[in-house]
């Protein structure tokens, strides 16, 4: 009668590792490549939390990725361009050069934010549309290629 507990037991405590994972994340992360960057233009959404909004001119800043990695957009004030590197989950814009205009004072906050993240080494992931590169701030853009 004992063995027959103790096989039942067994079984139970079996079975508590085939519990649930509720509240944890099935989707493999995957490393982001070149390839999931090329010839995108991705629209910033946020910075540190906090929703961007258009300046003056309804831009909004922005990161396109073309052949090589070259990459040029709009900062929130002034149009850059540079080399992207990636290295494993890092990503920066190298020699990042700029036009030199002045614009508001929000506007020149938020490209500061934004090129200053570009320029240094930042975590870089992709969740669905969204590219998420954190570092100095953390930046989400929206993936909005051109259409024509």
């Amino acid at each position: 009668m004992t063995l027959k507990y103790w096989l039942v037991g067994l079984g139970l405590l079996s079975m508590v590792g085939c519990g649930s994972t509720s509240g944890q994340s099935t989707q493999e992360i995957t490393m982001v490549t070149a390839a999931d960057l090329l010839h995108h233009n991705w629209q910033l959404l946020s910075i540190d939390g906090a929703p961007v909004t258009a300046d003056h001119k309804l831009n909004t800043p922005r990161l396109e990725v073309g052949e090589a990695l070259n990459s040029n957009g709009y900062a929130g004030c002034n149009t850059y361009m540079g080399k992207a590197e990636l290295n494993d989950s890092q990503f920066r814009i190298e020699q990042m050069i700029m036009t030199m205009k002045a614009c508001s004072e929000q506007s020149m906050a938020t490209e500061a934010a934004f090129t200053n993240t570009l320029n240094e080494w930042s975590e870089i992931s992709i969740e669905g549309d969204l590219l998420i590169i954190e570092g100095v701030h953390k930046l989400v853009l929206q993936l909005d290629d051109w259409k024509y």
